[in-house]
């Protein structure tokens, strides 16, 4: 039910932006227009008291602004545009929209006034018209304006346009964007924003259909929002967890939520649009599940917010959910027929196959119920042969989006090339020149000199490297053998004395013997890499990290056994250290992981955007075992080791010759 997840993911963002706009940074707190700014808001609560309808309170709003002084509108417009946009989103109006592109398209004197319109005019695109190109025309125009950014502003932008590129299916892209904005918001420790990014990071996840790492992450959204005892988005957070429990077929889960969500809403909190989510999805399990009196009364419900501000579209994805159970409660299906056809033609048209698929598989339960077989059998093949297109058109955004990061791979390496030729060619001129100073002023004997220094220095660290390795090696076998005499030796003189003195044995004592000898295996050598492969065995760690540490691992492995097993295991070892290093010192977000073959040259490439390091400082440390065994064991391979690190992050990349 991919449109109910993305309005849920609506929803969401929305919690996020909402609380992000209250930390703008402005002029609205200098010490000179206090008095102005407070009787304005004054007013302002003036009108909240006594405005008859959304659009007049809307309309005074408006008024009240435009009669304050130009020079004085700075002070006021953050909070007055809040306020209009809260309004809007609980009853949409375009009339709004317009007073937001007016105030972007001028106030050119006051450029942060005009980014608080232009962000404003691009929320109500993308959260309440879901507009996602005008949304990004809006926020192009907010981008010639990149000058008058700081922290806050960047923070809001980045915000935005994840959500745009979330609204398009980019969703790698997305996530990337939330990454920067929860940078940001550790940078200004605006803890509000950062557990609303996570919630947005979590809806990514979901999106791509890994509700196991969405899980903890809405989770921990809900807990933030519950302790601050902020009910409006704790109900949210609620219906948003039961969807994603349900996504993940844990149906007691989903209730246990739901019934939370219900909860709230009983006690006073209203959000139409999560109450049209969350009596739509209860009505479609119910109606799956055959409980048709609780389906029917689910729908009913749904109807109310639906009136009150709901799309053409959700009606129509409301038809298509409900209609079974109406029918089967009235008998008369005639209506809901009809309705059910207008609805699937419409997404049709609009190539929106996964309504089209569950649209005619309703009108084949509803002839099944009806003893209509004729009926039934071919509205069955239609469902049938939606559902294997939809599958393929999958598949094939799958091909296409390997196809677009095969093109730009593809660029980045000609683009490195072109730097490698550029660095050679100024390589070649400064040896040049040094060489002719060094016959001019005679410098050849300190050259030689500092030759046979750095070659010392190199083998000075070649052996604290050697005894480092030979140190590592000594604590290795210490561990297996305490591993092997406190654990292991424990068990199995436990399990003698048990056959001994002729008592029963548990198989649950075996299988924590034959884990602990698996572990103890494992440790010294990487089974699965021998079982699975280098691929496999890459993608298992990585999978391993993500779930266990707040790390976004990406990974472009193009591998077809070109290594040896030996070289496959150096490979993985060196990955595996580079992994832990990045968990353990970098502080990063993200990690990438990319090997391919370049003609003749096997290339690896481990990178993050960490907070970096002194490489030449670090290598004459004496704690750089972990980066000497890289180098050093891409020197077994033949191969060479270039490690790189600023303040942006870190890329180790490792070139060995086939």
């Amino acid at each position: 039910m991919l449109k109910q997840i993305l309005l849920n993911i609506v929803a969401f963002l929305l919690c996020f932006c909402l609380l992000s706009s209250c930390h703008h940074s402005g002029e609205s707190t200098m010490t000179s227009s206090t008095k102005f700014s407070d009787s304005i808001f004054h007013a302002l609560s003036d009108i909240g008291a006594t405005a008859k309808t959304p659009a007049s309170k809307a309309r005074q709003i408006e008024d009240l602004y435009l009669s304050a002084p130009p020079s004085n509108r700075k002070f006021i417009a953050q909070r007055i545009f809040d306020t209009l946009f809260f309004i809007a989103y609980v009853h949409p109006d375009n009339s709004i929209l317009d007073f937001f592109k007016q105030q972007g398209n001028s106030n050119n004197d006051y450029p942060v006034t005009k980014l608080y319109a232009l962000f404003n005019a691009v929320s109500y695109f993308l959260y309440i018209n879901q507009q996602s190109d005008s949304g990004m025309l809006y926020l192009e125009k907010a981008k010639k304006y990149e000058s008058q950014f700081n922290d806050t502003l960047y923070k809001s932008y980045y915000t935005l346009y994840a959500q745009a590129l979330m609204q398009k299916e980019n969703y790698r892209e997305a996530a990337d964007y939330y990454l920067k904005t929860i940078a940001i918001a550790e940078k200004l420790k605006d803890s509000a924003a950062i557990i609303g990014n996570y919630g947005n990071l979590s809806v990514v996840y979901s999106q791509m259909d890994n509700y196991e790492r969405a899980l903890p992450i809405e989770k921990k959204c809900l807990d933030y929002y519950s302790a601050h005892g902020n009910n409006a988005y704790a109900f949210i957070g609620n219906t948003s967890i039961a969807r994603t429990y349900y996504n993940m077929d844990n149906t007691d889960s989903a209730f246990y939520y739901y019934s939370k969500a219900l909860a709230l809403h009983d006690s006073g909190v209203n959000n139409p649009s999560v109450e049209i989510i969350l009596y739509t999805n209860l009505g479609e399990i119910y109606s799956i599940k055959g409980d048709l009196k609780k389906a029917v009364y689910y729908f009913d419900l749904c109807k109310a917010p639906l009136q009150m501000m709901g799309s053409n579209e959700q009606q129509m994805i409301f038809t298509i959910y409900s209609s079974y159970a109406y029918a089967a409660k009235y008998q008369d299906a005639s209506r809901n027929i009809k309705a059910l056809q207008n609805a699937i033609d419409t997404f049709t048209q609009q190539n929106n196959l996964m309504y089209v698929r569950d649209g005619y598989f309703n009108l084949y339960s509803i002839a099944q119920m009806q003893h209509r077989p004729e009926d039934a059998m071919k509205y069955y093949r239609q469902f049938d042969s939606t559902g294997k297109i939809l599958s393929s058109e999958h598949n094939n955004r799958y091909i296409a989006e390997l196809q677009t990061k095969y093109e730009t791979q593809k660029k980045e390496t000609q683009i490195q090339l072109q730097q490698k030729e550029l660095q050679r060619k100024s390589l070649f001129n400064q040896m040049l020149l040094v060489l002719l100073l060094a016959i001019v002023t005679g410098t050849a004997f300190i050259v030689t000199r500092e030759r046979l220094k750095r070659k010392r220095k190199e083998a000075e660290q070649q052996q604290r490297f050697t005894n480092q390795l030979l140190a590592r090696g000594e604590a290795e076998r210490s561990r297996v053998a305490r591993d092997l005499h406190d654990g292991l030796s424990q068990e199995l003189l436990l399990l003698k004395n048990q056959v001994s003195s002729g008592g029963n044995i548990q198989p649950e004592k075996i299988d924590n013997i034959i884990n602990e000898v698996r572990t103890i295996s494992h440790n010294i050598h990487p089974v699965m890499l021998d079982q699975i492969g280098l691929k496999e065995s890459i993608l298992h760690i990585c999978e391993q990290l993500m779930n266990t540490e707040q790390l976004f691992i990406s990974t472009d492995i193009q591998y077809h056994n070109e290594l040896s097993k030996e070289k496959e295991l150096q490979l993985f070892r060196i990955i595996q250290e580079a992994l832990n290093n990045i968990v353990k010192y970098a502080s990063a977000h993200a990690a990438k992981i990319h090997i391919c073959k370049n003609e003749n040259i096997f290339i690896t490439s481990i990178q993050d955007n960490g907070k970096g390091f002194d490489v030449a400082e670090a290598l004459r440390g004496k704690s750089s075992f972990g980066l000497q065994s890289i180098i050093e064991r891409s020197k077994s391979m033949n191969g060479k080791a270039l490690i790189l690190s600023d303040n942006g992050g870190t890329i180790i990349k490792i070139e060995i010759p086939l």
